[in-house]
């Protein structure tokens, strides 16, 4: 059985990084990378949701209850999100924060914790992977982030002109953009703040799932504070 995993970068006074899916997609790393001219409709465009992966069927469900199993899933998410530029380094390195480096990585990233938790939404399995990093350092990835989504919107249009042909191309001529063209925008959210987005979060099924790991969330602040 399938199940997703969530990846949520959070801060201990409840702020954390949300994205927003596009309408179409242009690029896609599936199936050897693909590119859609005319555009391809993305579940969920135009909403706000985390950035989440679908696990291989055939992958033994037991996988889900593997705690270092999903928080990989998790790192491996955000690093796509970024074009694989982040870098995870162990948790007891978090008194160096995030640091920028010439070279393949450019965000060294050292949350101070990370906490895996699951739920089973309407039948559907999912767990999520929290990274905790200071408020300094959500705002620095959150501008890293809107860097790298403006590559890809570059990328975009070059697909949409007709300038690339090749999925490969964009890797050559916009080496920072994601993998796949399936955000378009990056904010920081507030738990205290945002309570009419994030309970409108609701009213599609794409998106239950990241209100249920920001509703996680809330839990694994509380722990953590008490």
């Amino acid at each position: 059985m399938a199940f997703q995993v969530y990846a949520l970068v959070h801060t201990r006074s409840g702020r954390f990084l949300m994205f927003r899916r596009p309408i179409l997609t242009f690029f896609q790393r599936g199936n050897g990378g693909r590119i859609f001219p005319e555009g391809q409709k993305l579940q969920g465009g135009g909403r706000y949701a985390l950035p989440y992966a679908q696990v291989d069927p055939e992958i033994a469900i037991e996988l889900w209850e593997d705690d270092n199993f999903i928080a990989e899933a998790g790192q491996q998410i955000l690093i796509d999100c970024c074009g694989a530029l982040i870098e995870f380094l162990p948790p007891e390195a978090a008194d160096k924060g995030p640091f920028s480096i010439e070279g393949e990585h450019e965000i060294l990233l050292a949350p101070a914790t990370e906490v895996v938790t699951r739920f089973d939404e309407d039948g559907t399995r999912s767990a999520v992977y929290f990274a905790e990093v200071s408020d300094a350092d959500l705002d620095r990835i959150r501008d890293y982030m809107v860097e790298v989504l403006a590559e890809a919107r570059a990328a975009m249009l070059a697909v949409i002109q007709d300038n690339l042909y090749e999925y490969s191309e964009i890797e050559a001529f916009f080496p920072h953009a994601p993998f796949d063209n399936i955000h378009t925008g990056v904010d920081v959210w507030q738990l205290d703040i945002e309570r009419l987005e994030i309970s409108g979060l609701k009213s599609s099924k794409l998106t239950k799932g990241s209100l249920q790991a920001i509703s996680e969330l809330e839990v694994v602040l509380a722990v953590e504070d008490a």
